[in-house]
């Protein structure tokens, strides 16, 4: 028996400043402000999502910039509640909120920090990318 721990295509790789700057550009972000990303999984995390539309619907980001993988259950939730507010989900400031991510070994790599739930794949992607992350455990 051979012990090789947890299967992951995510890799840590070194991405070019111009890189970066289009891949931020190409999601409507800036290259200026420290990026961080905010996932719960491929199915997202309900109690997450309420914590970040909190921050964001008080303009708490001002100094940074959120990527946010809802998941794709959750994102018509999401939508729907900044909708109630009179507010674009596409129009946030310093915000792009997905429903899922596809890149996410390009995403985890270029952010800044990395603010996740705690399963097993995650915990191993966040240490294969060396990014500081604050994993916490969640009840949903």
């Amino acid at each position: 028996m051979v012990v090789t721990g947890t299967p992951t295509k995510v890799k840590k790789i070194h991405i070019e400043i111009t890189k970066k700057q289009r891949a931020l550009s190409d999601i409507g972000l800036k290259e200026n402000l420290p990026v961080v990303l905010v996932f719960g999984g491929s199915q997202g995390a309900q109690r997450i999502n309420e914590v970040v539309y909190d921050l964001v619907k008080q303009n708490l980001n001002e100094n940074y910039q959120i990527i946010w993988a809802t998941g794709p259950k959750q994102f018509d939730i999401i939508k729907e509640k900044f909708e109630r507010c009179s507010v674009n989900i596409n129009n946030l400031k310093n915000v792009k909120v997905l429903p899922y991510i596809y890149n996410m070994d390009e995403m985890m790599n270029l952010a800044d920090l990395l603010i996740c739930r705690s399963g097993a794949m995650t915990v191993t992607e966040v240490s294969i990318v060396r990014k500081t992350g604050n994993i916490c455990t969640t009840s949903k």
